[in-house]
């Protein structure tokens, strides 16, 4: 695993040669702020929408709503939820996908990871289907 802190060239070049050098090992992030985004997308008029997440260790069904974040209603249902930044930066929140489409809104995952939707960071991310089991 590649484990690294630092200023946001740093870890850009770590991300970019780490997959690129060593296809396949884990890289670990952690930034001490948000990435600057130069032109960050406008989400239409009422893109948000609501959906249900199973949270398959609690046993509990919930419902997102448009307005609400995951990791607010996900913490809800399981106070100790661990979360820090809320800006989808410091991975603390990371929660493990076992079924459905996440939205991932975080600036963490590569795009591979992306891709294989197999986790995700509630503190900003969203759900692209109706429905997400969590493993929480």
């Amino acid at each position: 695993m590649i484990y690294c802190c630092g200023p946001a060239a740093l870890l850009d070049a770590v991300q970019e040669h780490g997959v690129r050098c060593a296809p396949g090992l884990p890289i670990h992030i952690e930034r001490f702020g948000a990435r600057p985004a130069p032109n960050p997308p406008a989400a239409p008029a009422g893109a948000e929408r609501g959906f249900e997440v199973e949270l398959r260790r609690t046993g509990v069904t919930v419902t997102v709503g448009p307005d609400r974040s995951l990791l607010d209603t996900l913490r809800q249902v399981v106070p100790g939820s661990p979360f820090s930044c809320t800006e989808g930066y410091c991975g603390s929140c990371e929660v493990a996908v076992l079924e459905g489409t996440p939205d991932h809104r975080d600036q963490i995952l590569t795009p591979e990871e992306r891709e294989r939707g197999r986790t995700m960071f509630p503190c900003v991310s969203r759900s692209l289907s109706d429905r997400l089991v969590l493993d929480a």
